[in-house]
């Protein structure tokens, strides 16, 4: 059985994400966005994306939350996961340099049937993999429509020295020491590099080490941190771009179906990914039409000011719904978080 999620979504803010030491972020300072090639036409174009991984990541950390709530709600107990559960829970598990143990399918056959989190995301550390794919969402727009913003930190009380006028006598003296000492920051930092220079066409060693002791004294003396300084700018996908969107469920149970469906209505409540949050960025709306080997089914909307909204004729969802409700009434007996422990020896 295939359950497909297919459908469209469309930035409602600017989407920023970065994957780490990209190639490009050294050469201008900025946090690129990702690229993948595609074909288009004749050759092959580079496109940015949102990437699956950033999608069904925020939905696991989404899901890892709600089904806490539901033992929360079953125990009383406010903290029922210990840190291992909520690793294994989040991202999977983790992996340390102990040799992998054999896998008792039968005990993760159990365990699929009493976690629909690990069923459907997978966990590493078990072996297990998931249930759910989703994809890439690609934006059909040119290297040339990326935005790009960057900025810079100023210091408040150089822009408006009226400022001062509100500060004790004590702390315009702290304000003018720093600005003082960042001027001999910028002053030493200048002679740091000039030095750096000079040292490379030195070959007589003594005067070399002599440099470079000079250049460490330099170094130590300069460390602090400036209050005025640009900050890091960043690329991103434009406001309104739509850009089509798949996820699956493979051989998924009713309970899986209805615990992946309850984690769309849930991620609803904020429908954000990215980063850049204080900038408003990483607003989306959502269009999925649900189909199960391939007939047309359900068909999910979510957006910030309407939320989470379902069209299910024939109440295919809502029994999806219900098998998961039932489990999660009967947490303590129905599911568990994490496997037990194996004890030693």
């Amino acid at each position: 059985m295939r359950t497909d999620f297919r459908g469209e979504l469309t930035t409602e803010s600017p989407f920023v994400t970065s994957r780490p030491k990209h190639p490009l972020d050294k050469k201008n300072g900025l946090k690129h966005l990702p690229r993948l090639p595609v074909f288009e036409g004749e050759s092959i174009v580079e496109k940015v994306f949102v990437p699956g991984s950033g999608i069904k990541g925020k939905l696991r950390r989404v899901a890892e939350e709600m089904l806490r709530e539901v033992f929360v709600t079953a125990t009383g107990d406010d903290r029922p996961f210990d840190l291992d559960t909520r690793y294994l829970l989040r991202i999977g598990g983790t992996k340390g340099q102990e040799k992998d143990s054999p896998v008792d399918m039968i005990e993760v056959s159990n365990l699929r049937a009493k976690n629909p989190l690990l069923s459907v995301f997978g966990a590493m550390g078990l072996h297990m993999p998931g249930k759910l794919a989703v994809g890439h969402a690609m934006a059909g727009v040119s290297l040339d429509d990326i935005g790009v913003t960057a900025g810079a930190r100023h210091d408040d009380f150089t822009r408006d020295v009226s400022l001062l006028g509100t500060l004790p006598p004590a702390e315009i003296q702290k304000w003018k020491a720093i600005k003082i000492a960042t001027a001999e920051r910028s002053e030493a930092k200048r002679m740091l590099r000039d030095l750096k220079k000079k040292v490379v066409t030195v070959s007589d060693p003594e005067e070399k080490a002599a440099l470079n002791e000079e250049i460490r004294i330099i170094d130590d003396n300069i460390k602090g941190v400036s209050i005025q300084q640009p900050l890091d700018g960043y690329e991103s996908i434009p406001q309104g771009v739509v850009m089509p969107h798949r996820m699956m469920l493979l051989n998924a149970t009713p309970a899986e179906h209805g615990f992946f469906v309850a984690v769309l209505e849930r991620f609803a409540g904020l429908p954000m990914l990215g980063a850049k949050f204080a900038h408003g960025c990483g607003l989306f709306t959502f269009h999925w039409k649900v189909m199960v080997d391939r007939k047309e089914v359900a068909t999910i909307d979510i957006d910030l000011d309407h939320g989470f909204r379902l069209t299910d004729p024939d109440g295919v969802v809502a029994g999806w719904l219900a098998a998961w409700n039932d489990l999660a009434a009967r947490a303590t007996e129905a599911l568990i978080a994490s496997p037990p422990q194996k004890k030693a020896g």
